[in-house]
């Protein structure tokens, strides 16, 4: 029997959204003992927009599925994970992932540990994001700002100090980052546990 679930979702986290339908979608189980993520073909998802949710919330009918809420206002009552100033958890019914960019933003320690791991996962930090220096440079950049992350061969990316996250730009591609990285952890470790609860 199909499992039915929606993601809610903003516009400017679309991407985030198909990501996580693309994790469902994987047939990726090595044996019906050994399920990857979600079962194999035991999901029927669907996607919408918050302002589509809200208005279907307007109905009389009530809605059964399971929900999963991106990067949502309200707050999580049961937290099954926060690392990296990312969440997800319950709240009811619904699975709610959060991104908290301001927490990531005021510790440098916490940055580094996090986009360290985002790249360890094989995504990609582009360019915009921090800017690429040269090795020589290595020395003066620590009595500057005190760290470094190093991406691949020869190439040292810098951290931008914490005004420097103040742009918009700046911060919905950090948030970007760690919603691709919430709903990834969510898929191997949690997702199917959520969509088997009564």
């Amino acid at each position: 029997m199909l499992r039915e679930a929606i993601i809610v979702y903003e516009n400017s986290d679309k991407e985030i959204a198909d990501k996580l339908y693309d994790l469902v979608m994987l047939t990726d189980d090595k044996g019906p003992d050994e399920i990857i993520g979600t079962r194999d073909n035991s999901v029927h998802l669907a996607k919408i927009e918050k302002e589509s949710w809200e208005e279907m919330n307007t109905l009389s009918k009530p809605i059964t599925n399971k929900i999963i809420i991106l990067n949502p206002d309200e707050d999580i009552d049961e937290i099954k994970f926060l690392k990296y100033g990312v969440s997800y958890g319950l709240n009811d019914n619904k699975l709610i992932i959060r991104a908290d960019v301001d927490s990531l933003i005021e510790s440098p320690n916490h940055m580094k540990a996090f986009l360290k791991k985002y790249n360890e996962e094989g995504e990609e930090v582009s360019a915009s994001f921090s800017e690429p220096e040269k090795k020589k440079g290595v020395k003066k950049f620590f009595r500057r700002a005190g760290t470094t992350l190093l991406i691949g061969p020869g190439v040292i990316w810098t951290e931008k100090k914490v005004g420097e996250w103040e742009g918009k730009k700046q911060r919905a591609t950090l948030n970007r980052y760690m919603l691709m990285y919430a709903v990834k952890h969510l898929y191997y470790n949690y997702l199917e546990e959520y969509l088997s609860m009564e």
